[in-house]
């Protein structure tokens, strides 16, 4: 009897080895996406001002940038020199100065990442601005994110352990596989959305201690990324009014080259030149207006996606209807575009949802189809039909087959295929993605033989 007592001693000691190592994997993947994730969310508030400083004087640039020193971002501009042109350095530092202190690279573009030896400032950021009057330098320091040491993740030993219980830790497996199970689907959701849910606490084991940690990392990540996603859409609030104004004064621009047009019908070859020139540059000038109005919508859009709470989301929606009205409404587009549109909508499917996100959704891919059709004779399909429980939209267009890498960071922001041309501002497909998995659907691209079809898989209502 106590050599079955110890056998069992040693079975259940086993068995947690293994059951921590286990967490602590989940722990290593969780950490490495979020390290990502963090990367991400800087190298795109970096690009926004960057793009906001462009063409300012470097006095336009410090009144800019005061607004966002705080204690979570510092950020200064330099000239070739090493000279401060605006902002507020991060302890005094330049930029040559930081050069000894830099140890991890990432690129992006034109933004160098880098992580720096102090623990104080975890991420420093550099990146070509071009002012008004000259070339210069804009460096941005961010704070240090709530991540665990990487040294803490400890992974090595999973099949040994595993080996060495086999089935004589079979019924203490039965007793913790259920909490270790729930605990790796929830850290796999976090992993493959956009939304960071805390992960389900039960027991005082070791499993439940390691989901405790990873609830404190999420919430951190969350309160970081809200933030990072108010400043955006700050930024985005502020352009937005000049650009108005800016767009208003252009729009008086254009009634007085018309009334001057007007005037001067019998003037001399000259003056028409002057006048016929002034009327490009206005175009040229409103075309601009319009893009970076349509740049700072769908940013504004997808920051507010990015905290958007998917329990907010409870309208009964027919997306039958919504897909036959969408379509109805591109009918003109696709005739004038002389495209051939095709369209096989099943009735009576409905969603749990929110009906302007999904005409968004829908909208996009409809003016992704549209823009990029090609071939002798253009094509688009729409498509919508009810599969194991989902609701389905396809939308295809004919186009020659994109690699696979295209297909795989096509939803990404700011991604574009090198063949692929247009004015977009490279936010469409990623606002579709973050509003189907707002509805706890599924978005993917995929290569067909008539071209290149997205579908939009989206749980259906229970009932409908």
């Amino acid at each position: 009897m106590r050599f079955f007592s110890r056998l069992w001693q040693q079975v259940f000691f086993y068995s947690l080895v293994l059951i921590v190592a286990s967490g602590a994997m989940g722990i290593f993947l969780l950490y490495d996406n979020l390290i990502n994730k963090a990367s991400s969310v800087v190298i795109a508030f970096t690009t926004e001002v960057r793009n906001a400083l462009t063409g300012q004087t470097p006095a336009e640039a410090d009144r800019f940038l005061q607004r966002f020193n705080n204690q979570e971002a510092r950020f200064w501009i330099e000239d070739e020199r090493g000279i401060l042109l605006a902002g507020e350095r991060f302890g005094g530092r330049s930029g040559k100065d930081w050069e000894p202190h830099l140890l991890n690279l990432e690129h992006s573009g034109e933004i160098a990442l880098w992580q720096t030896e102090f623990k104080n400032s975890l991420f420093l950021a550099i990146t070509p601005c071009a002012l008004k009057d000259r070339d210069a330098t804009l460096y941005a320091i961010y704070m240090p994110f709530p991540v665990p040491p990487l040294e803490t993740v400890l992974s090595p030993g999973i099949i040994t352990i595993a080996l060495i219980t086999g089935l004589l830790a079979l019924w203490i497996a039965r007793k913790v596989g259920g909490p270790l199970r729930r605990l790796q689907r929830e850290v796999s959701e976090i992993s493959g959305t956009l939304q960071l849910n805390h992960v389900t606490v039960s027991g005082s084991g070791e499993i439940a201690d390691v989901a405790r940690a990873i609830n404190r990392l999420v919430g951190g990540l969350r309160r970081h990324i809200t933030g990072m996603n108010k400043l955006v859409l700050n930024i985005s609030h502020e352009l937005r009014s000049p650009i108005t104004r800016m767009a208003l004064s252009a729009e008086m621009i254009g009634e007085g080259l018309e009334l001057l047009k007007q005037r001067k019908n019998n003037g001399t070859a000259q003056e028409e030149a002057v006048i016929s020139l002034a009327e490009k540059n206005f175009e040229a000038l409103r075309q601009e207006l319009v893009h970076m109005d349509n740049l700072i919508g769908s940013t504004l859009l997808s920051s507010k996606l990015d905290v958007q709470d998917p329990g907010d989301l409870k309208e009964a929606v027919s997306l039958s209807a919504l897909c036959e009205n969408t379509a109805e409404r591109y009918e003109t587009m696709f005739r004038q575009a002389d495209i051939r549109f095709m369209r096989g909508i099943d009735g009576g499917i409905t969603v749990t949802g929110d009906a302007t996100l999904l005409v968004q959704a829908l909208t996009n891919l409809l003016d992704n189809a549209v823009k990029y059709a090609s071939g002798p004779e253009p094509q688009v399909r729409l498509r919508l039909v009810r599969e194991n429980g989902y609701a389905v939209i396809d939308v295809e267009n004919t186009h020659p087959p994109l690699p696979r890498e295209a297909l795989d960071h096509i939803f990404d922001a700011y991604f574009r295929y090198e063949q692929r041309t247009g004015t977009g501002v490279g936010l469409g497909l990623a606002i579709v993605q973050k509003i189907v998995l707002l509805h706890r659907g599924k978005a993917i691209a995929e290569n067909t033989e008539a071209g290149v079809r997205f579908r939009l898989s989206l749980p259906v209502r229970s009932g409908g």
